[in-house]
């Protein structure tokens, strides 16, 4: 299963806090990819898209019984890039640990928690996230999708924590439950 975050995407962090049970609750092999959001025609209203993930995740984020703070505002620019550096820094196993704590931290507006993150964890230069970057996207590409908070399994997508069920489901019929 390939699963593919953006950091300033609300429902990349919804999806990061289930990252971890997923793993667990199935015999997979669960690789993540950092990836910058929609470009071009796939992305119309970029500022828009961006207020709307967080509106709406910290809405439907309850539903799930899952976290998202109801400050108003998105992170600002240094957050999201020092937050995508942590992140950069830490393969799949350590990723799926780190990435619902880092997006905490950057929802929330905590700077503090944030540094102590990069103190403990490292953070990879802003040369070495962009590289990042272009290997997420490129990997997506390939699988022919645009977005953020998409898991992709066996030639099929599914977008964020309200689709995960089909994937789930998907994973039980082929006894991948541990």
């Amino acid at each position: 299963v390939e699963y593919f975050h953006q950091v300033e995407d609300g429902y990349s962090h919804l999806a990061a806090q289930v990252l971890g049970s997923l793993s667990q609750r199935y015999d997979i092999d669960l690789r993540c990819y950092l990836v910058d959001g929609p470009s071009g025609g796939n992305n119309v209203e970029p500022n828009l898209l961006l207020q709307l993930s967080r509106y709406d995740s910290a809405f439907i984020a309850p539903h799930y019984n899952l976290d998202f703070p109801h400050s108003q505002g998105l992170p600002d620019p240094e957050a999201f890039a020092k937050a995508g550096s942590i992140l950069a820094g830490n393969e799949d196993e350590s990723f799926i640990a780190l990435a619902a704590v880092v997006g905490a931290a950057m929802w929330s507006g905590d700077a503090a928690a944030l540094n102590k993150l990069a103190e403990k964890h490292g953070c990879v230069s802003e040369k070495q996230l962009k590289a990042c970057l272009a290997r997420g996207n490129a990997r997506r590409a390939e699988l022919k999708h645009y977005s953020g908070a998409m898991f992709y399994y066996g030639g099929e997508w599914y977008w964020g924590i309200d689709r995960l069920h089909y994937l789930e489901a998907r994973l039980a019929e082929l006894g991948a439950d541990n």
